[in-house]
């Protein structure tokens, strides 16, 4: 059924997150094709670690938000990214109802991979007010194959759908910038979040290790968002490392100069993530990667791609960043970029999403 008129509910930057990120795309793309487009932004103002837990401050943002119910009457597809947490779904509440009961189609895509596992954790009237709302649901996205268990409590199989994640455009390099990369001294890229749950400790004392050894020459850049009620801790922890910069939240040509300057990106997370689009990024300038593992990465990816690591190993970390000089491969990392440049892109991507909404 081909639509014309479309809502997007969720994030949109600031802060940018992959969520975010993503539901902009999506909006410009959606403009661009000429689509009657609206959106509302659920975004909060500040960058917390404590996403999807329930707070009075978030409460009451949440309340007010609601006063764009009416733009649910303007549109024919409603396209909502929520998160996977009781709460992160539950704010949607009414406009999952309003939108199934005026037979709207309804896009509900998941940027997670811990909604079925939250949603195993909770019970009783929690349990059902999650499954009435998503199963209003007409159709369903994830990031990757093994991620459609997610959706698979509310939906049936054949209206959950795979669209890959997506590397923007202004940040993928030119091939000779990859092919001239050298390793000779580590230039590493943290490129997320500074959150307790990505690693970010983790690294510090496994840097901190390498260096207090004398083990490897090796220079870091961290960017990304501090949860204020951790960054003076993180903060100091960084200064303690002589090799060490944070160059704060870091966007647009900034960030590509900073993948395009790196040749190791690192990303300890034990969060459950989707499919991560930093990793992606990395890819798209020529970095080799190291990762914890996590289901949508080898949906794509193997061993060879990326030098997987322990969740919480210091030690991994180490052994790891300490092997890149004879485990780094040139092909391999030329295999990685022509991948995203011909999967993970934003065409691809919201070409995909305006397919499944004109079903």
């Amino acid at each position: 059924m081909k639509t014309n008129k479309v809502l997007l509910i969720g994030p949109f930057p600031e802060p940018i997150t992959g969520m975010s990120l993503a539901n902009k795309v999506l909006l410009k793309s959606l403009i661009k094709k000429k689509y009657k487009v609206d959106h509302i932004n659920t975004s909060l103002y500040s960058f917390e670690e404590s996403v999807g837990k329930f707070s009075l401050k978030k409460i009451l943002f949440f309340l007010k938000f609601n006063i764009y119910l009416y733009k649910i009457f303007k549109a024919e597809t409603i396209y909502i990214t929520p998160g996977s947490t009781f709460f992160g779904i539950a704010k949607y509440f009414l406009f999952f109802t309003i939108s199934s009961f005026f037979n709207k189609r309804i896009i509900v895509h998941i940027h997670t991979n811990n909604l079925q596992s939250e949603y195993q954790k909770i019970s009783g009237l929690k349990k059902v007010i999650v499954k009435h709302i998503l199963q209003k649901a007409t159709f369903g996205i994830v990031l990757a194959p093994s991620l459609k268990n997610n959706l698979t409590p509310f939906l049936p199989d054949d209206k959950i759908f795979v669209v890959n994640n997506f590397v923007e455009n202004s940040i993928i390099s030119e091939k000779k910038i990859v092919e001239n990369k050298k390793i000779d001294c580590l230039k590493i890229v943290f490129l997320s979040n500074l959150m307790t749950q990505k690693g970010i400790y983790i690294l510090l004392k496994a840097l901190k290790n390498i260096e207090n050894h004398n083990k490897l020459d090796f220079e870091i850049k961290l960017a990304g968002y501090i949860d204020k009620n951790i960054e003076k801790d993180v903060l100091s922890k960084i200064k303690e490392i002589k090799s060490a910069t944070y160059l704060g939240v870091v966007r647009g040509d900034a960030k590509r100069a900073l993948l395009q300057w790196s040749n190791v990106f690192i990303f300890p997370s034990y969060l459950t993530e989707g499919l991560p689009l930093s990793i992606l990024e990395a890819f798209a300038t020529g970095n080799y990667v190291i990762s914890t593992q996590h289901p949508s990465l080898v949906d794509f990816f193997n061993e060879k791609s990326i030098h997987f690591i322990e969740k919480k190993s210091v030690k991994d970390i180490e052994i790891a960043l300490l092997e890149v000089p004879k485990r780094y491969d040139k092909k391999i990392i030329l295999e990685n970029y022509k991948t995203v440049i011909k999967k993970f892109t934003e065409e691809n991507f919201s070409t995909s999403i305006i397919e499944i909404m004109n079903k």
